[in-house]
């Protein structure tokens, strides 16, 4: 799957694996987005994604995530996402247990919007065979890889956190670390 990712020219990619690869998922263009610039109507956002989960049911998925502060400043690099992104890929490739499958998304407002997507399907399925060369290119040379916090900083925000949570201060706390990668 991640090698059909890289072959494509389509924006949207989205790619997620289990370090053991007994599952691995690449989803390609965008079937709907539940997104927003601005954070005020969070329960709206939650609203929408339980909407489409229900209407098509429990296989579905959507990928994206939130900010931790709604109402504060995003760091520039997540500034495209807003305060809310949550995409559903428009084709998933999905390898599980041994087994590959291709899954198509539709979200469409009418009988009208439908059928225009089911006419446009087959060109859209060519491009995203013919994309594919087959060939196993390897992935770029790793040239260097930063995290903020720091290690040291990380496991003493760790150790306070186990602390807190033992102390009976909280139940749940989630820390969150930046992962900055430069390839080749």
């Amino acid at each position: 799957p991640l090698l059909r990712l890289e072959a494509h020219d389509i924006h949207t990619k989205i790619y997620r694996g289990d370090r053991k690869h007994d599952f691995v998922f690449a989803g390609i263009g965008q079937a709907d987005l539940i997104s927003s610039r601005s954070g005020t109507d969070l329960s709206k956002m939650f609203n929408s994604v339980r909407k489409s989960i229900v209407l098509a049911g429990k296989s579905i998925r959507y990928f994206g995530g939130m900010s931790f502060d709604i109402h504060g400043k995003n760091e520039r690099c997540w500034n495209s996402f807003g305060n809310f992104y949550f995409l559903l890929p428009h084709f998933e490739l999905i390898k599980q247990r041994g087994q590959t499958s291709l899954v198509i998304n539709f979200h469409f407002a009418d009988q009208q919007d439908f059928e225009l997507q089911c006419q446009t399907l087959p060109e859209d399925l060519e491009r995203i065979v013919s994309q594919f060369s087959g060939k196993t290119e390897k992935i770029p040379e790793l040239l260097n890889c930063e995290f903020n916090p720091g290690r040291t900083h990380w496991n003493n925000m760790i150790r306070m956190a186990l602390n807190e949570i033992e102390g009976g201060c909280f139940e749940k706390i989630v820390l969150a670390r930046q992962s900055k990668f430069e390839f080749a």
